[in-house]
C-alpha cells in the first residue's frame, strides 16, 4: 500500500473503512484456504492482506479516538 493509498483511506468514512476490512478479511480466507489446497502460489499475499487489514483497523481506531475524545472526557466525570 502507497503512502497515496493510506492519504485516501483516511477520508473514507468509518463505514466505508468498515466495509474494506470485511472485504479483506474474505480475501485473506480465501487466499488462507488456497494455500492449504496448494492453489495459492505467492504466499506474500497473506502477509501483504494482514497488513492492510492492520492499516485499515489502525486508521478506524485514530478517527476513534479523534472523535470520541470529547465522549471519553464526559463520561469520566
Amino acid at each position: 500500500m502507497k503512502k497515496k493509498d493510506i492519504r485516501d483511506l483516511r477520508l473514507k468514512s468509518p463505514k466505508e473503512l468498515m466495509k474494506m476490512v470485511a472485504e479483506k478479511k474474505k480475501e485473506l480466507a480465501a487466499f488462507t484456504s488456497g494455500v492449504v489446497l496448494q492453489k495459492e502460489k505467492n504466499v506474500k499475499k497473506g502477509k501483504l492482506a494482514r497488513k492492510e487489514i492492520a492499516r485499515i483497523l489502525t486508521l478506524l481506531r485514530e478517527k476513534e479516538i479523534l472523535d470520541g475524545s470529547v465522549k471519553i472526557a464526559q463520561k469520566s466525570v
